[in-house]
């Protein structure tokens, strides 16, 4: 290879690097611009055990399935309870499905009273969703209502006790694409769960082919 050849490629490789920068650049801008989004999502609380009410301009629509309950605590919204009859404290497998009038983007719950032998799974759009520790944060302090031992964890993309005590935990869900409808259940291992339930509207483009996470 002489000498020329060396400075024509050389200058070649600077006019391709000029011209994908604008392209990365950009890239790197849509990245920044969605997890802001994601940061101020605004949340909005849902409480109704059944039937359809308007949250945020949603129609939302509450079913039930297998054995649940409402639940109630001082100073603490936690009105879904899955996994048990509190009437007859008969536990098993139950489950509530909160369905949208239009896709929403994320979903926030706050679950307490995970104890041993308790197994939580989370579908979203009919199909399972897989949880893992990026899904998963503390409770904040002033939010529990029966207390907490420690931070419930992700196993087999379900949500189980870590190990001792009555866990507790954040439970976020924005898979990227828009969510129609969301099942929380409880396979009935232990004594039930409760939690509340909160959605942010679909301010953000979505994805409906994505894939599940």
């Amino acid at each position: 290879m002489i000498a020329g050849d060396i400075y024509v490629r050389k200058a070649n490789i600077r006019k391709k690097i000029k011209r994908y920068f604008p392209v990365s650049t950009m890239l790197a801008g849509c990245i920044l611009l969605l997890n802001a989004s994601a940061r101020s999502q605004t949340y909005n609380n849902v409480n109704n055990l059944s039937g359809t009410t308007m949250v945020a301009g949603v129609g939302v629509t509450v079913t039930q399935a297998g054995l649940v309950s409402s639940f109630s605590c001082s100073g603490v919204s936690q009105p879904y309870l899955e996994g048990q009859d509190i009437g007859t404290s008969t536990n098993g497998v139950g489950s509530y499905t909160w369905s949208f009038s239009s896709p929403v983007s994320a979903i926030r719950l706050h679950i307490e009273s995970i104890d041993a032998g308790d197994d939580i799974t989370i579908s979203v759009n009919g199909v399972p969703y897989t949880i893992t520790a990026a899904n998963i944060n503390p409770l904040l302090s002033g939010s529990t209502c029966l207390g907490s031992t420690g931070t419930a964890v992700a196993l087999a993309g379900n949500l189980v006790n870590s190990g001792g005590g009555t866990n507790s935990a954040t439970v976020d869900i924005m898979p990227g694409y828009g969510i129609n409808s969301i099942t929380v259940q409880s396979l009935g291992g232990g004594s039930g769960v409760i939690n509340d339930f909160m959605f942010a509207p679909n301010h953000a483009p979505s994805f409906t082919n994505g894939s599940i996470q």
